[in-house]
């Protein structure tokens, strides 16, 4: 099941926006997922990263937090994700899949 079929297929989640990739600045590919979670920040971390973590490795580098951004970042081998939202929690999330070169 991919990311996108698993917030698909969850009544807490939906999908706002499926990116159709591209390269990203310094090289490699990227995608992202915008959504809205009706679940609490906690609860949809645990929802997402660990059926990504099965597939990309248990590398996660964890948590980073300012006032203007929080992401949950991992990575595997040559590839990196952030689960992320901007400012104060609201429920919209960014998932984002980078390859780099």
């Amino acid at each position: 099941m991919t990311a996108k079929d698993r917030i698909q297929n969850n009544n807490q989640l939906e999908i706002i926006e499926v990116g159709s990739g591209g390269p990203v600045k310094g090289g490699g590919w990227g995608n992202h997922i915008y959504f809205k979670s009706y679940l609490s920040e906690d609860q949809t971390v645990d929802f997402i990263i660990p059926p990504l973590q099965s597939i990309m490795g248990d590398r996660l580098v964890g948590k980073v937090s300012d006032p203007t951004l929080t992401s949950y970042q991992f990575g595997f081998s040559n590839f990196g994700v952030n689960l992320l939202y901007r400012g104060k929690y609201e429920g919209i999330w960014e998932l984002r899949v980078i390859s780099l070169p």
